[in-house]
């Protein structure tokens, strides 16, 4: 990662501490607020500043919204508005939120999810670089690294791998950790080279658990235009969940790569269901995340209505499924287990029922 100049670091300094404060949205239930308990450093900043502007070093700014997970980490993360249009800072912005830790909200005593609204300001910089302002100062030089956000891995350590690899002494007091890394992308998809970016709580091993852990990552080899990412950073974050060291894995919200059509659940209706004029219907299934996030070993948890075959029919679908081998949270899901819940609505696709 590309490190600032000293006049680039005091810029920066100097917002320090008030760059970035997070705005709770209303629309979740919650007791007490989320809160920060980690934020990127102004060289995090300066690391992903858009390449449209990082030679003039024009200021900035970005809003961004996220669901802050249980855990403290953040997920679905969205462009909410950057200033100039355009430039690219959201984006960065977006870039940065696996360095983020919050405290989670709370309700009833319980953490609880909630959205947030992060502001984010990159300060103009044009006036400390030689060129247009001032000979004193180095220039901002190169620009910043290609980073890689959204990766959809192809293979991620496994719940038990995990597990093994939790660090011994957080293991011992189940203390649950947090960390962050930077790697590079080779040409086959592998990540080495890799950083500790974030370590929480801190001399824990929590870091060097992360990067021994980064060898079993296989991801893309090109990215969506079809331009190699050999070279590329990407950000990988891990929770080392303490519940998970004496019950079921905890895998955080599925991200899901494959799910099955509408014909696929039209198609798998019961008939029984349609001719006692039964047109909606919910199930969820309980499965086992398998190798390459296939679901497997399916039971179902419940079905309204009842009787009529759907839990039946919706266990028939599930090699219409795949869940993500990695959680936006950080967490394993292979080896874990996942809530699989689907609803039916046949409304509009048949003729309406006889009085």
């Amino acid at each position: 990662m590309r490190r600032t100049s000293p006049a680039a670091r005091a810029a920066l300094a100097a917002i320090a501490g008030g760059w970035i404060a997070a705005a709770p949205a209303p629309s979740f239930a919650q007791d007490t607020p989320p809160s920060w308990l980690k934020k990127p450093t102004e060289d995090d900043l300066m690391g992903v500043w858009p390449q449209s502007v990082a030679q003039s070093g024009a200021a900035g700014s970005a809003v961004i919204r996220c669901i802050v997970t249980v855990q403290g980490t953040l997920r679905d993360c969205t462009v909410v508005s950057e200033t100039p249009p355009g430039s690219g800072f959201g984006q960065a912005g977006l870039t940065l939120t696996s360095q983020f830790l919050m405290k989670p909200a709370t309700k009833d005593g319980k953490p609880v999810e909630s959205p947030v609204n992060i502001p984010i300001k990159w300060p103009e910089l044009d006036r400390h670089f030689t060129g247009s302002r001032t000979n004193s100062i180095a220039p901002l030089g190169d620009p910043p690294s290609r980073i890689i956000g959204h990766v959809v891995w192809e293979k991620a350590p496994t719940v038990g791998e995990v597990l093994a690899a939790y660090p011994a002494r957080a293991k011992a007091a189940k203390i649950t950790g947090h960390a962050t890394i930077d790697c590079t992308f080779n040409a086959q998809g592998a990540l080495h080279h890799c950083d500790t970016v974030l370590e929480e709580p801190a001399g824990q091993q929590f870091g060097l658990a992360a990067r021994k852990l980064a060898t079993k990552f296989v991801g893309p080899k090109l990215d969506g235009a079809g331009r190699p990412l050999a070279g590329a950073h990407v950000q990988v974050p891990f929770v080392f969940a303490a519940e998970s060291l004496d019950s079921a894995a905890v895998i955080g919200k599925p991200l899901w790569t494959a799910l099955p059509g509408f014909e696929d659940l039209t198609d798998a209706f019961p008939k029984d269901a349609i001719k006692a004029n039964i047109v909606k219907g919910r199930v969820v299934l309980r499965c086992t995340v398998g190798p390459g996030g296939a679901l497997s070993d399916c039971d179902v948890r419940s079905e309204e209505p009842a009787g009529y075959g759907l839990g039946k029919a919706t266990v028939g679908l599930v090699g219409k499924f795949k869940v993500g081998v990695w959680s936006a949270e950080g967490l394993p899901t292979v080896g874990g287990t996942v809530n699989v819940p689907i609803r039916f609505d046949l409304s509009d696709t048949l003729p309406a029922a006889k009085p």
